[in-house]
């Protein structure tokens, strides 16, 4: 599971992300560079990195921790300028 504050420094959570079967793909539809999705399939979270690298880290976590492999849309061909 992931956690989330509302800012940074707060003592208590958000909420929680449960990333078990969790999955997660490029969002492009966004708008914005290095932008991704966990769907949990009760919720859809929309993430994004400062990064390439720093988001193909995320997602091959969150994937790890929720038994996963791979993102759909994510693998084969490395988002611009990730190197595998």
């Amino acid at each position: 599971s992931l956690l989330y504050y509302k800012q940074k420094g707060d003592p208590q959570p958000l909420g929680i992300v449960k990333v078990q079967n969790a999955k997660t793909r490029l969002a492009p539809e966004t708008g914005k560079e290095f932008a991704f999705s966990v769907d949990t399939g009760d919720r859809v979270f929309r993430m994004q990195a400062a990064s390439a690298q720093e988001m193909g880290r995320w997602i091959d976590c969150i994937n790890r921790a929720g038994g996963q492999n791979r993102a759909s849309g994510y693998g084969e061909e490395s988002p611009r300028g990730m190197s595998s």
